[in-house]
């Protein structure tokens, strides 16, 4: 008896006959690490580092997928599987890698500088409402740490339970001078507060993807502001500086108080809410 291999044909899903298959007509190496395939068809398709087996041309690509316009959930060579979801797998993958497996996952993205979804809160510009994201983030990093109880804040006890702990959360925040430095109006904290709360107790799919939460709200952010660099050299600063605070993030406060620069004043301009520092 043939003994079985990592290269097996049997793992081919015999009852899924959603695909199509072309022969491979070039193969372009990756610096990364890889394949880019170019098949009959001109369609060209990235194979991993991690497949069981190299791609050369002749052989034959099996995608498993509605076909154009649609993501390919399956890849087989030759027979031998490079990767394969079911229908249900891909939609959860596509949840996973869309919205993060949970609410860890989804700030791990955002302090790795990545883009994560969120919904807008506040309505009055990008300033303001990175500010108040920046400031969810970190009331989030907080409950993930501190490991307070979600499940109190259950209809019927809802409001003393949460109340309670709102008071713990805030205490808390007060004391991260670099948020207190983000100047967060009542409403922006209260709004912080309850995004925070949301992306904790339901996770970021279930929080995001719910009827509660229309599609126009749904916003892409990052802990990096476009209309600021991520890296700066404070040493050619000049001796006054407007910076806008939505874009600084907390990490580059941290760093320019490293630095002895100091907030002297605030101000708010167009586009959001803007901090005048000097060193």
């Amino acid at each position: 008896m043939k003994k079985s291999t990592s290269r097996s044909k049997s793992k081919i899903p015999l009852r899924d006959n959603e695909y199509h298959e072309e022969k491979i007509a070039k193969v372009s190496p990756e610096k990364s690490g890889g394949w880019m395939i170019t098949c009959t068809d001109g369609w060209c398709f990235f194979v991993p580092k991690e497949s069981p087996i190299q791609p050369i041309p002749g052989r034959m690509a099996r995608f498993y997928g509605r076909g154009i316009g649609y993501l390919v959930r399956g890849l087989f060579l030759d027979g031998v599987k490079v990767f394969y979801r079911t229908v249900k797998e891909q939609e959860q993958h596509h949840l996973d890698t869309t919205y993060g497996v949970d609410a860890a996952e989804w700030l791990a993205r955002w302090d790795a500088g990545k883009t994560v979804w969120s919904i807008s809160m506040g309505g009055f510009g990008p300033g303001y409402e990175q500010a108040l994201q920046i400031a969810a983030t970190e009331i989030l990093r907080y409950l993930l740490k501190s490991g307070i109880d979600a499940s109190r804040w259950e209809p019927g006890g809802e409001m003393s339970a949460f109340r309670e702990d709102r008071k713990t959360i805030e205490a808390a925040m007060f004391k991260k001078k670099a948020l207190v430095t983000l100047g967060l109006s009542g409403a922006q904290f209260g709004a912080a507060i309850h995004l925070a709360a949301q992306l904790y107790k339901f996770g970021p799919q279930t929080f995001l993807t719910g009827s509660d939460v229309p599609e126009g709200r749904k916003i892409r952010i990052s802990r990096d502001w476009p209309a600021l660099p991520c890296k700066l050299d404070i040493q050619k600063w000049s001796a006054h500086l407007l910076v806008d605070v939505a874009g600084a993030g907390l990490g580059l406060f941290e760093k320019l108080q490293s630095k002895g620069i100091s907030v002297i004043g605030v101000r708010r301009e167009k586009g959001g809410i803007y901090r005048e520092i000097s060193k």
